[in-house]
C-alpha cells in the first residue's frame, strides 16, 4: 500500500469516529485502534504521516 493510500484511511477513520481532540483539528485522539499502531493517545495531526512511516516499506 503506498503511504499516501494509508494517510487517507486513517484520515477517513479519523473523520468516521470524530476522534480530533480540539476545535482546531490540529490534534486527534487515538482511539484503541491507532493507538495500538502508533503507541500514543493522542498525536499532532501533522505527525501521522511520520507516524505512518515507521510501519511502511519502501521499495528498493
Amino acid at each position: 500500500m503506498l503511504q499516501s493510500e494509508a494517510l487517507s484511511r486513517v484520515r477517513d477513520y479519523i473523520n468516521a469516529n470524530q476522534l480530533y481532540h480540539d476545535s482546531s483539528n490540529t490534534s486527534v485522539l487515538c482511539g484503541s485502534k491507532l493507538e495500538e499502531l502508533f503507541g500514543c493517545e493522542s498525536i499532532p495531526f501533522s505527525g501521522i504521516s511520520d507516524m505512518l512511516a515507521n510501519h511502511l516499506f519502501r521499495k528498493s
